[in-house]
């Protein structure tokens, strides 16, 4: 009887130790997680009566969640529509808006971030404290032309801005023929062109189209084709020696409309053509186009049913055609997007529902996931 009670605890105790060890064996190589979904569901980021320091905590939460995107760190100063350029590995931060009590206040402020050392440095102020500019760069200087001045709502401006970018120093040029705004500047072949955008009464949209030579700045600006289906807030690139010009809005301060025209201008036929119009109306992604691998990117903005858009879509012009890529982990008004050692980065702009808070954060992806829908 002893005996047999014996064996019954000896055999207690091993499964007791049995069973211990697998809890610690398990505890040490615990199961594999279950796979991520290819592309998450956007986050929905609330900012009413939020302010922008805690709409900032609710962004980087966000990241949180999702397995594709990854927080880079906060830039020097949060703005949303600022005016933004790529050039041998760094990105040109102008001016732009910020959020200060529920009040959009201009800044004058220029920033350089550079992405291999992934280190900000404050540059000297624009001379002006401007919004809704054209912006573009000959290589070595970095040109911004007309604009909102001031605090919204701003006067529109023909003033035209050279910075010298060796020198860090800004520069007047020659002025544009009249005041305009909310209008893409692009550099092309030794050129400037500037067209589209809004007249001083911020409601008409115009369809004058103006070229400067840099090797002929006396003789000023000088009238091209008009620019069809007059608009603002569009998005625009230069691309194989042509201008592509996508989306944008009708109007501005009151009863705007986003659009989905999209045009190609041909410099040498001086000819604007008609192309595959954007998937839906789309506006205020200025600084959010790009081109990658023959293709031209635009992500974030804003359209006529949301206040930010999340979504990514690409355009092949040799298709003629759009495909969607994917989703920024939240929508995003105006933000900056760029591609740079096959990470996409993208930074600022505006978020909410309700309010829009400019953001001041830096988020990026493997350049990969803009490619996996082609699979």
């Amino acid at each position: 009887m002893k005996k047999s009670n014996y064996l019954f605890q000896m055999r207690g105790k091993l499964l007791c130790l049995v069973m211990a060890v697998g809890i610690l064996i398990y505890s040490y190589y615990p199961s594999p997680p279950p796979p991520l979904p290819r592309i998450t569901t956007p986050q929905n980021i609330s900012t009413y009566g939020k302010s922008v320091a805690k709409v900032n905590k609710k962004v980087k939460r966000a990241l949180s969640y999702n397995p594709y995107w990854q927080f880079m760190g906060y830039v020097p100063s949060e703005r949303l529509e600022a005016l933004v350029q790529q050039l041998q590995g760094k990105l040109y931060v102008f001016c732009g808006f910020k959020s200060e009590e529920k009040k959009l206040v201009v800044s004058q402020r220029s920033d350089i971030y550079d992405l291999k050392n992934d280190a900000w440095k404050r540059l000297t102020d624009m001379p002006a404290p401007v919004t809704h500019a054209g912006i573009a760069n000959d290589g070595g200087n970095i040109w911004i032309a007309g604009g909102f001045l001031g605090n919204h709502p701003g006067k529109a401006v023909a003033n035209v801005w050279r910075y010298e970018i060796s020198s860090d120093t800004w520069f007047a040029e020659v002025p544009l023929p009249e005041e305009k705004a909310s209008a893409p500047l692009l550099f092309l072949n030794k050129k400037l062109y500037f067209f589209g955008g809004l007249e001083p009464d911020r409601q008409t949209d115009s369809a004058k189209h103006w070229i400067l030579s840099l090797e002929e700045k006396d003789k000023g600006w000088r009238r091209a084709a008009d620019f069809p289906n007059a608009r603002n807030h569009l998005g625009a690139l230069v691309w194989e020696e042509k201008i592509y010009a996508l989306g944008g809005q009708h109007r501005h301060d009151k009863d705007c409309l986003d659009i989905n025209s999209a045009h190609v201008y041909d410099p040498k036929e001086n000819k604007w053509q008609e192309i595959a119009s954007l998937p839906y109306p789309r506006s205020h992604f200025e600084a959010a186009i790009f081109t990658f691998q023959n293709e031209i990117f635009i992500s974030g903005g804003r359209n006529n049913k949301q206040r930010t858009v999340s979504d990514i879509y690409a355009y092949n012009p040799k298709k003629n055609s759009w495909r969607k890529v994917g989703d920024l982990p939240f929508g995003i008004l105006a933000p900056f997007a760029r591609v740079f050692d096959n990470r996409l980065i993208v930074g600022t702009g505006g978020v909410g529902d309700r309010d829009i808070v400019s953001m001041g954060l830096m988020f990026s992806c493997d350049v990969k996931f803009l490619f996996e829908s082609k699979k």
